[in-house]
């Protein structure tokens, strides 16, 4: 039997596009992965958010540690605990993300981003105002680490939400939650339960009821709220956006089922 020896092509053997492209066509795509990478880390150290990013889950875990990154710029004396809420609101809500959160983070603190460009991004790929409110419900996070804001962060905060083109009214029903949530805390930890009178303020704040709320009213608001905050309602959204919104939502979940329940206790005893 006779062997017949194999034979691959070699590039004489090709016609010239062809083979140009084989030789050319690796290094063109190397030269410009480079120079696309190149460019934006020129973008970044100079405080840019390169406005031309794809909306990608790792690209918005930047665009969130790059705001709370200034934010820590102006508060050493809580940086600490500041870095561990962070690293675990990220590992909460981006756990498939691909990124190096310490080196992330150094970067974004020598290079601090300048604020409309980031808030530019985040306006153009986040188009529905609830979900760019999540964005303020993790700064007020960080600010509320201690328990209280201070008027620095507020003013910070503020400006963050004026950029993003979202009412103060939300930022105030943020503020609610989290003042919600620390008083929580406060009593797990103290083992002392919260006053029922504090409660029924934190709750109505929440809702955004004034004192002499019936049971129409809770209704209304919580249904007002449901449009915005419910997570139902982000067809579009990422996991992590969903995710956040379930969060703030159980939230005020909590909240119209307490007043509900004040309201047919109050009517039994009348």
């Amino acid at each position: 039997m006779r062997i017949v020896p194999l034979t691959y092509p070699v590039p004489s053997d090709l016609p010239v596009p062809y083979t140009a492209m084989l030789i050319f066509g690796p290094i063109v795509i190397g030269l410009g992965i480079y120079f696309y990478f190149t460019r934006h880390r020129r973008l970044w150290k100079k405080g840019i958010y390169p406005p031309k990013l794809k909306f990608s889950q790792d690209n918005l875990l930047e665009a969130y540690l790059s705001l709370s990154a200034l934010m820590m710029r102006s508060e050493k004396e809580k940086r600490g605990i500041q870095v561990q809420f962070i690293n675990r609101y990220f590992n909460r809500y981006f756990p498939m993300a691909n990124y190096n959160f310490g080196d992330s983070l150094v970067f974004s603190m020598r290079h601090p981003i300048q604020i409309d460009s980031v808030c530019s991004w985040l306006k153009r790929e986040i188009p529905k105002d609830s979900e760019r409110a999540q964005v303020l419900f993790f700064l007020a996070g960080i600010a509320s680490l201690n328990g209280k804001i201070n008027v620095r962060e507020q003013l910070f905060i503020d400006r963050i939400r004026a950029e993003l083109s979202i009412s103060k009214g939300v930022l105030e029903h943020i503020y609610s939650v989290y003042e919600s949530f620390n008083a929580h805390f406060e009593e797990q930890k103290t083992q002392r339960p919260m006053r029922k009178v504090k409660r029924v303020e934190l709750y109505r704040n929440i809702l955004e009821v004034p004192a002499n709320a019936d049971r129409k009213t809770l209704k209304q608001a919580y249904r007002r709220l449901a449009k915005l905050y419910h997570p139902d309602t982000m067809v579009d959204a990422t996991e992590a956006q969903k995710k956040m919104a379930e969060d703030k939502f159980n939230e005020i979940q909590n909240a119209y089922d307490f007043l509900q329940n004040e309201l047919k206790e109050s009517a039994a005893v009348d």
